[in-house]
């Protein structure tokens, strides 16, 4: 059995209840969906917007796009991840506060 956070299958119990908007909260980046389950979910996600929150992890130093900051882009939705040292951040952005 693989270790960490299994995502692939609670966004695809998500994706089948076919809501709006999906808000998905991570506290890990690992393990990583493939490029082959990335493409299984653009395929099922239709227009649902997936929203994403990581927070408490350890890549926020990383400046390199990761796969949740790609899930969020590529069905409309957004990317923001907690900022330990005091309030939410987004990519790019100044502090801001989830609304």
């Amino acid at each position: 059995p693989q270790s960490g956070t299994q995502h692939k299958p609670a966004l695809l119990d998500a994706i089948s209840l076919r809501p709006d908007v999906i808000y998905f909260l991570t506290d890990g980046r690992e393990p990583a969906l493939s490029p082959a389950d990335m493409n299984e979910i653009r395929r099922m996600v239709g227009d649902i917007k997936i929203h994403v929150v990581e927070f408490g992890s350890d890549g926020l130093a990383d400046r390199s796009d990761s796969w949740l900051q790609k899930l969020a882009r590529m069905t409309g939705g957004e990317y923001r991840r907690d900022n330990p040292g005091g309030g939410w951040k987004k990519k790019g952005a100044g502090p801001f506060y989830w609304p």
